[in-house]
């Protein structure tokens, strides 16, 4: 049995946790007055109510959906994209040595992207 979640977002340009598990679909809404700018991306549960992104890899960065617009990320996309126990590393090259940190428990993280108050987003989300 499917289970749909939903989510607003009004722009404050910290990241919201959407969790790790069985997300199916995610459809994000531009329910504001102007185009509004997106971030998603995996990451460390420590970012959730945070600004900064140590230790995050973003998915889609600076991604403007339009005034009016939705975005749906779907079952194929997040199969081809990320899998349940996957392990997902962050590497780092600091005086020409690479270190590899691997994330506990990574988690879907989305922001809006800009500190424009008028900036706001619906989130659909499908879980199995």
């Amino acid at each position: 049995m499917s289970k749909i979640d939903t989510v607003k977002i009004q722009s404050n340009k910290t990241w919201v946790m959407l969790g790790s598990k069985n997300i199916q679909e995610l459809t994000i809404v531009n329910r504001s007055t102007v185009a509004t700018t997106i971030d998603f991306a995996i990451g460390p549960a420590s970012l959730r109510n945070n600004t900064t992104d140590d230790g995050c890899v973003y998915f889609l960065k600076d991604l403007k959906i339009p005034l009016g617009a939705s975005l749906v990320l779907d079952q194929q996309w997040f199969f081809k994209t990320f899998s349940a126990g996957m392990t997902i590393f962050t590497n780092s090259v600091s005086n020409g040595i690479l270190t590899q940190t691997e994330m506990a428990i990574p988690q879907f993280l989305i922001r809006t992207g800009d500190a424009d108050a008028a900036e706001a987003v619906d989130l659909i989300i499908l879980r199995k």
